[in-house]
């Protein structure tokens, strides 16, 4: 038997014993344990979303009665946009005749359903105004990468 033989041996011997040494000293691998599937399927949007989209909308609400200007509305969106603006051209050309109510930023309560799809609705009920008005607001995300917006 060759050098090279003898050496190519003892390396393949080495080489095994290695691996049942490492192979002895594993424990056995680690099991998973995944969680539950719920019983029902969670809500479309977090509770501290929600508090974070309406606060903002809020304040966008009462920045457009204050001055005026539909400038920066991220919040407000589609047809909500346009009764909106219908009603700051109304405060700005005819302040007499205007609507007396303001749109409502404090909120009484949030329906939030389970979704899994797009677009992705919520609803705000309003806190009752001075005239005792209540809104129903409808806030959508139609898309992941789009803001939720009040429609």
């Amino acid at each position: 038997m060759s050098a090279f033989t003898r050496t190519r041996h003892l390396v393949a011997a080495a080489v095994g014993l290695a691996v049942a040494m490492v192979c002895g000293c594993a424990g056995p691998p680690p099991e998973i344990h995944p969680d539950p599937v719920p019983a029902e399927p969670p809500p479309a949007v977090a509770e501290v979303q929600t508090g974070r989209i309406l606060d903002q909308l809020g304040h966008e609400l009462e920045a457009t009665q204050e001055t005026g200007s539909l400038d920066g509305l991220t919040r407000v969106g589609a047809v909500a946009a346009q009764m909106l603006a219908a009603q700051t051209a109304m405060r700005a050309t005819d302040p007499d005749n205007a609507p007396a109510d303001q749109l409502a930023t404090q909120f009484a309560g949030i329906v939030v359903p389970a979704a899994a799809t797009w677009p992705r609705t919520f609803a705000a009920v309003t806190v009752p105004t001075e005239s005792g008005a209540q809104y129903l607001y409808a806030v959508t995300q139609p898309d992941p990468r789009s803001p939720y917006a009040m429609t």
